[in-house]
């Protein structure tokens, strides 16, 4: 995703370097003046206030650390998945974002201004149940590389967890289980900025209602829904 607005950002010449209408990550990795690109820190895919590293050495591609970003597209309103669909029943992705997404404004039933598009996601924070950090590893500017998993199951640092999020925890749910890196988060005090699909920006807390099931009957999970058909208003 980051790598197709690249024009739009005022990085015409990395968009042109990295062709990505025409290549793969993977391809990208392998080629030295690409790779360079793809470890250039770029400041408007950061958050000023969170203190993870230009390079995201948790989230390689290929063994290569890339670009750090602290926005995530919106995928789904349970666990960020590959597919569009019905979010827990078939794992499917009701957002805007999902592998080779062709959402439109047509898709987005709900409308533009009630539907996210994009989240934060922080390095690490402290967590809320004890002590030590829960490691959120924010995300890649560029993309991901391919479906990359292991006995069968994705690799939660390599895959499209790098680039989407889903609100399978609540914001800044931080006590250091294994779908935190999926979810959203940020160093500001209290909640996170979201990108609604209308082009605002908006802050929403932390305690915004929000539940763990497979439907999307909370505030937080009618937000990234594009087609729930319900009525929202953040609190």
């Amino acid at each position: 995703m980051g790598a197709f607005l690249l024009p739009f950002v005022e990085q015409v010449n990395a968009y042109e370097i990295l062709q990505p209408q025409k290549q793969n990550m993977a391809a990208a990795i392998s080629n030295t003046n690409e790779l360079k690109v793809l470890k250039t820190p770029l400041t408007m895919f950061r958050c000023p206030s969170d203190t993870g590293p230009d390079l995201n050495d948790q989230r390689k591609l290929g063994g290569q650390a890339t670009a750090t970003s602290n926005y995530i597209g919106s995928d789904s309103s349970d666990l960020a998945c590959r597919v569009d669909g019905i979010p827990g029943s078939n794992y499917g992705a009701d957002g805007v974002f999902w592998e080779n997404s062709d959402c439109n404004f047509a898709d987005i039933e709900d409308g533009t201004s009630n539907t996210i598009a994009i989240g934060e996601r922080c390095w690490r924070m402290n967590k809320t149940n004890g002590t030590g950090k829960a490691n959120y590893y924010a995300g890649n500017v560029f993309g991901v590389q391919g479906r990359l998993v292991q006995g069968g199951s994705p690799i939660s640092t390599l895959t499209l967890y790098s680039v989407l999020g889903g609100t399978v925890r609540a914001i800044n749910y931080a006590r250091g289980d294994a779908y935190e890196n999926s979810s959203y988060s940020s160093l500001h005090p209290g909640g996170c900025q979201f990108l609604f699909c209308d082009g605002s920006v908006q802050f929403i807390p932390e305690t915004v209602p929000f539940d763990t099931d497979n439907t999307p009957d909370t505030v937080m999970e009618l937000l990234v829904s594009r087609n729930d058909g319900r009525p929202v208003t953040i609190p």
